[in-house]
């Protein structure tokens, strides 16, 4: 959650554009992807050892080579102009660090009311694909650990931990 948060708030510091995120690890400009998290771990008994965190944005991609149809967008495309990579990158390792002392001190309320208020998922209908197949439901919240809470249309809440997120139009 506050790697995403950190990428929304890093793209809306240096831009007016409608930045959210998308359940578990996009962040959207307009509705379209610009930016994907990756996270690796290994735990032990007692908890992580360690994390490995990717982003991969689309700050300055080609705008020749993105349309109006096509699902991803770039920041550049977003705004008619490129953008300073390492200003930009200063920015984002700011947040990062700003998100990461949050955590880190478990101010964890923080990170989920900002997580809620930045969200494209909670409140639409959505298709999570898991491991055992297909859930569809309200997206209702994101809990204190980041996993998804939907309501089924049998009336049934379920808490989702990981999966592909997919909108119901």
């Amino acid at each position: 959650m506050l790697a995403a948060l950190s990428v929304c708030k890093t793209i809306k510091s240096v831009c007016d554009l409608d930045v959210k995120i998308k359940w578990p690890n996009d962040v959207l400009i307009n509705g379209r992807k610009v930016c994907g998290i990756l996270l690796e771990s290994e735990s032990k008994k007692d908890g992580f050892e360690f994390v490995v965190l990717g982003i991969g944005i689309n700050l300055n991609t080609d705008v020749d080579l993105l349309s109006k149809d096509f699902v991803a967008t770039s920041i550049a495309y977003e705004l008619g102009i490129k953008l300073d990579f390492y200003g930009f990158f200063k920015k984002l390792l700011l947040n990062l660090d700003k998100y990461y002392k949050f955590f880190s001190q478990e101010k964890y309320d923080i990170i989920l009311k900002e997580y809620r208020k930045n969200s494209d998922t909670i409140g639409r209908q959505v298709c999570i694909d898991v491991s055992s197949g297909k859930i569809e439901g309200n997206a209702l919240d994101v809990d204190s650990c980041g996993f998804l809470i939907i309501k089924t249309s049998s009336e049934k809440h379920k808490t989702i931990t990981s999966g592909d997120c997919f909108y119901i139009k």
